[in-house]
């Protein structure tokens, strides 16, 4: 819940005008607002032992990041390199400062190791939570009706 409190030495307030109206409408805001902060941290806690095991980095961020990934269709290492050098990267996560949130790439490894283990054992896509979730809340936020589907020719075909 640290992103959701601002820092005195966040890099954007060094910033012109100009460029916090191009970051201001971004790609990275969007993210953050519609899914960064609507991932729910506890519904990844069967990753991990009740009592002895939490994760060792923010859960979040790792959705998140995995998220991003299909997104841009990156590599693990650009991923990698994006998240701690580019700051777009960084504000879609809601992250003023990368020095405290800076992990090994394995660390993106044992989180699918993880989450692939569980899924295997339980049937459960943990990603489709998050994704149902997120599409309620929009759905919700913009007052759509979704009890009729628009049929087009694509669906058709």
């Amino acid at each position: 819940m640290h992103h959701l409190q601002g820092s005195l030495f966040d890099p954007e307030k060094n910033l012109n005008n100009t460029l916090q109206v191009v970051l201001k409408n971004n790609w990275s805001k969007t993210f953050y607002e519609k899914i960064f902060r609507n991932i729910n941290e506890r519904d990844f806690r069967g990753l991990y032992h009740p009592v002895f095991g939490r994760a060792n980095f923010p859960v979040n961020i790792l959705v998140a990041l995995e998220i991003i990934k299909e997104m841009f269709s990156l590599s693990d290492k650009q991923l990698y390199e994006n998240y701690h050098f580019n700051y777009l990267y960084q504000k879609a996560l809601g992250i003023d400062n990368i020095n405290c949130y800076s992990f090994a790439i394995r660390t993106l490894y044992y989180f699918r190791e993880r989450y692939c283990e569980y899924e295997k054992q339980t049937g459960i896509n943990l990603f489709d939570q998050v994704f149902q979730d997120g599409r309620d809340k929009i759905i919700e936020e913009l007052g759509l009706d979704t009890s009729t589907q628009r049929i087009d020719s694509v669906m058709m075909s």
